[in-house]
């Protein structure tokens, strides 16, 4: 239910009492929308993250869609994956791939992507300033 600004100011700690309550009351049916939400048939899950890898450019191999979906721990720290999606949570799977050569390498969770972007980065401005070196003389 949308609040004037006014009342929003004067009354935000009451406000966010009752939603806090309202959650807590139906939160298993908030769960469960949520995981409905985020469910496909596979036939659905793999054209749509297919697609996204297509248009990433990403190159895979012929089982690295089965290797993803049966994924349940990430190969670099090992904490499990979330079972809801979602764009928030950090141990959701992701696919890592290298950004030279956009080939697949493995199933991570979303904190050691990040991680390893940043290793990326270095590389290839390591491999820019290697480059620039030898074809500078």
């Amino acid at each position: 239910m949308p609040y004037s600004k006014e009342y929003l100011e004067l009354h935000r700690e009451e406000i966010n009492k009752k939603n806090r309550e309202r959650y807590q009351r139906n939160k298993d049916k908030y769960n469960q929308n949520r995981n409905k939400n985020y469910k496909y048939d596979k036939d659905t899950y793999k054209k749509s993250i297919l697609r996204t890898w297509k248009d990433a450019n990403i190159i895979i191999f012929e089982n690295t869609f089965e290797k993803y979906y049966n994924a349940k721990k990430c190969e670099f720290c090992n904490v499990e994956f979330s079972t809801i999606g979602g764009k928030t949570l950090k141990n959701k799977r992701v696919l890592d791939h290298d950004h030279l050569t956009n080939y697949a390498r493995f199933i991570i969770c979303h904190s050691c992507n990040i991680k390893n972007r940043k290793l990326d980065s270095i590389r290839m401005k390591l491999n820019l300033e290697i480059y620039r070196y030898h074809n500078n003389k």
